[in-house]
């Protein structure tokens, strides 16, 4: 989620009546009010009465945030299925004239027909939030029934509502005033170590701060998975690809959010937060040393770094063939999409092969081209992960997909032997 600053503006004479604003919680009734700035849809302006009747979800996004873009073809689609019985607004701070030229250029935007409130002011200030995607809940009878996060709007859900049951949804509770400064540890020691749990409606974040005063060293990290403090640790990036890992624990569903379950679920259960505060100025690289091996200690697990011989998936060129070469332009990417067509314009094979590793169940995927320009390939194809179908869109532009044995750098994770020492 992208952190969120409100900007307080002059509201416009939006009420039915003089009721001043008011904080809404679950449970309460929404206020009857005009709303105006609305684009995408056949009217300027909506009354939040003409929804009685039907589930109204207000989807709280912008369009630099791009978790929350992400999320909106799944939101359309929830639309068309439920129909009548149901209406998603968007909800959006910025101007009128961005998220219009976002619905214009954006792929996503084109295909998008939900409505969108922009310049909202009123709105946010009904539901006060921090971070987005926001999603409320407004039952049949005009009555707050849930304040969630972004992937609790899907079917299950919207049927139990629409059933008048309860799917007993946690509620999303920014904490906007978190002092990441403050200690994890109950005591006064001078010099500890710390593992505690999950933060709800606090953002994660890392922090190193060194007290040249006190010659000491905190380093902390809040609401993190297992698998992220071991990325974090051995210096790996957040987002690296399933297929550069070799994960051998007993339990993996520690590691990963098994597929079905919602991953604020899962993190309150399964995430944490991690202060250390050692002796002397330390190093990032120190820091993340004493992290890496209070880890083990925590966790009994051991995570590092292998070169090993894994089968990949090998770009190359075609013998004879001319690269596509990029002319120049508005950089394009729209291989994450579901276009019938995927565009890369402008940019770099590093990009294909990104997208290609983060596919579900993929190899890794390595660059033999040697082909460090510029390029623009257009691929009419439905499935990224089907390599035979790939190739095919691929041949034109010379390029071509092998499955090859290559030796590559992956992150292993492993269970360690628990050893009990009793002195006597």
């Amino acid at each position: 989620m992208r952190l969120k600053t409100l900007v307080l503006l002059l509201l416009c004479p939006i009420f039915s009546n003089s009721t001043p604003l008011k904080n809404l919680r679950i449970g309460d009734k929404v206020p009857d009010a005009q709303v105006s700035s609305v684009i995408n849809a056949a009217a300027s302006a909506i009354r939040l009465s003409d929804y009685q009747g039907k589930l109204l979800i207000l989807d709280f996004w912008a369009t630099s945030c791009g978790s929350c873009v992400g999320a909106l073809p799944r939101l359309d689609s929830l639309q068309q299925q439920f129909g009548n019985q149901v209406a998603i607004i968007g909800v959006s701070y910025e101007k009128a004239a961005v998220v219009r030229a976002f619905l214009s250029r954006s792929p996503i935007g084109k295909a998008l027909r939900l409505p969108v409130v922009t310049d909202d002011v009123f709105l946010a200030e009904l539901f006060p939030h921090r971070y987005i995607s926001h999603e409320v809940w407004i039952d049949q009878r005009g009555v707050v029934a849930a304040i969630t996060g972004p992937e609790y709007v899907d079917e299950r859900n919207i049927s139990a509502f629409l059933q008048h049951q309860d799917p007993g949804l946690p509620v999303k509770n920014d904490i906007a005033d978190y002092d990441y400064h403050q200690s994890l540890a109950d005591s006064n020691a001078r010099y500890y170590s710390v593992l505690s749990p999950y933060k709800p409606g606090v953002l994660a974040r890392i922090g190193f701060e060194p007290d040249s005063v006190a010659a000491a060293t905190r380093l902390y990290v809040i609401n993190s998975s297992v698998l992220q403090l071991y990325l974090f640790a051995l210096k790996l990036p957040g987002n690296l690809p399933v297929s550069r890992m070799r994960v051998l624990v007993r339990d993996s569903a520690r590691v990963f959010v098994p597929r079905g379950t919602y991953t604020e679920a899962w993190n309150r259960q399964n995430a944490f937060c991690y202060e250390s505060r050692l002796p002397g100025p330390l190093t990032r690289e120190q820091g993340r040393q004493a992290l890496l091996a209070d880890l083990g200690r925590y966790f009994h697990l051991n995570g590092r770094i292998a070169i090993e011989e894994a089968t990949c998936l090998v770009l190359q060129r075609i013998p004879g063939t001319k690269l596509p070469e990029s002319s120049g332009g508005i950089p394009e990417n729209t291989l994450h999409s579901n276009d019938p067509v995927r565009v890369l314009a402008n940019g770099s094979l590093a990009e294909l092969t990104w997208e290609l590793e983060h596919q579900p169940g993929g190899l890794p995927v390595l660059d033999e081209t040697g082909y460090k320009g510029l390029v623009t390939i257009r691929l009419a194809i439905a499935d990224l992960s089907n390599t035979a179908a790939l190739n095919t869109a691929l041949r034109p532009y010379g390029l071509v997909l092998q499955t090859l044995r290559r030796r590559v750098r992956l992150f292993v994770l492993e269970d360690t032997a628990l050893v009990q020492t009793i002195n006597y």
